[in-house]
């Protein structure tokens, strides 16, 4: 049989150590003494003046503690805890760098109640939406906090369904795992239906033509078809630019995101008459500019597609 030991027990870093102030110490996970004032305390957070009664009331708290001092046994651990007194503290606020601080102080602001940081905590998990939209949509569904996993499941589709599936938990999200799954196919096949839509098409020259014009293509241009998918006016382009839309319009299926097309470019499809040393000039600006075009539509297509409320995790086995 296995003994899990306690750490040793120890003090906190200032000003947590032997202020003249505190009246009270707080015991972390990990067996850190915490001396703090419950004055201070009690003002920033309606749950710890249940846990302490008033601050008058001395009979409401743990007798026996350290130095004379009474105890209480929070569940969060040294570093989570330290966090936490520190932005309650008239002292310099620890700046949330990393998502782990941002969860942290997510989490215990939510647990204790503590809505005058609510704006700046939030907007720091905010801004890891960025660089991990799977990591911020956890924490925001692991705290009901509705708006911001709404933020992050939009910013999630700029990841590959693979990856998506690979690193996302259904232990951790259960019901909002298959609504953001719906969410994200649903984005996908938006996305991928505009690469068969020809209302954003523009003249492009030695790229995109009205084939109704009478014009002196390029020599290379031999290779042009008219597409039957457009009417008045029906385009004409390189038999490439289609191949590339096609190709397009499947990988944005499996990733509803402009960066699923970047690095497709309309020159690696020639074939025949033409060639990549003839994507160059004039006709390069122009597969450029229609990528860009293109990225536009998509984008905003995409942002047609509601984005689901989420709800507090359910078990995916609770779901019928």
């Amino acid at each position: 049989m296995s003994i899990t030991l306690r750490p040793q027990m120890r003090d906190a870093s200032p000003p947590f150590t032997n202020s003249p102030y505190a009246d009270v110490i707080l015991r972390s996970s990990d067996n850190v003494n915490f001396r703090v004032s419950r004055h201070i305390l009690c003002i920033v957070s309606p749950v710890f003046v249940d846990m302490f009664g008033s601050p008058k009331d001395t009979d409401s708290i743990t007798p026996g503690g350290t130095d004379g001092m009474p105890v209480e046994y929070v569940t969060e651990d040294a570093a989570t805890l330290d966090l936490l007194l520190r932005w309650c503290y008239p002292v310099v606020h620890p700046p949330l760098k990393t998502l782990d601080d941002a969860r942290r102080m997510v989490t215990v602001t939510t647990k204790y109640r503590i809505h005058a940081f609510g704006e700046t905590v939030y907007d720091a998990l905010h801004a890891h939406i960025e660089h991990d939209p799977l990591g911020v949509f956890e924490i925001a569904i692991a705290n009901s906090l509705g708006e911001t996993a709404q933020r992050a499941a939009r910013g999630a589709l700029k990841i590959p369904l693979s990856e998506v599936t690979s690193s996302t938990s259904s232990k951790r999200l259960g019901s909002s795992l298959v609504t953001f799954m719906q969410y994200y196919l649903a984005c996908g096949a938006a996305a991928s239906a505009v690469t068969a839509r020809r209302n954003f098409f523009i003249k492009l020259p030695d790229l995109v033509y009205d084939a109704t014009e009478q014009i002196e293509l390029p020599h290379f241009h031999q290779c042009c078809v008219i597409d039957p998918l457009s009417v008045d006016p029906s385009w004409s382009a390189p038999r490439a630019l289609w191949q590339f839309l096609d190709a397009t319009g499947r990988a944005l299926l499996l990733h509803p995101d402009q960066s699923a097309f970047a690095s497709l470019k309309v020159e690696e499809y020639c074939n025949g008459t033409c060639t990549r040393r003839d994507f160059d000039g004039t006709l390069s600006q122009n597969t450029k500019l229609f990528h860009e075009i293109l990225s536009r539509e998509v984008n905003a297509e995409i942002d047609l597609v509601p984005i689901p409320e989420f709800v507090t995790p359910m078990p995916l086995e609770e779901i019928s």
